[in-house]
């Protein structure tokens, strides 16, 4: 964190506490249960029907990196 915050990773950038990367994905770090409460809220939400691990997938790298 400290080299984006010096400017030296210019891919990434924090922004309300976030880290970005490009095309304005949000970083999603390994630990903490994160990732996995995302996984479950995508493919429990009823405007995605119960997607494929692949469509899921597909629909999180949208918006998480």
């Amino acid at each position: 964190m400290g080299q984006v915050k010096e400017g030296t990773l210019r891919r990434y950038w924090i922004e309300d506490d976030l880290l970005h990367f490009k095309r304005g994905r949000i970083v999603v770090p390994n630990g903490g249960g994160l990732r996995k409460d995302l996984m479950k809220k995508a493919y429990d939400t009823t405007w995605a029907g119960h997607p494929s691990m692949e469509r899921m997938m597909a629909l999180l790298s949208r918006v998480y990196f």
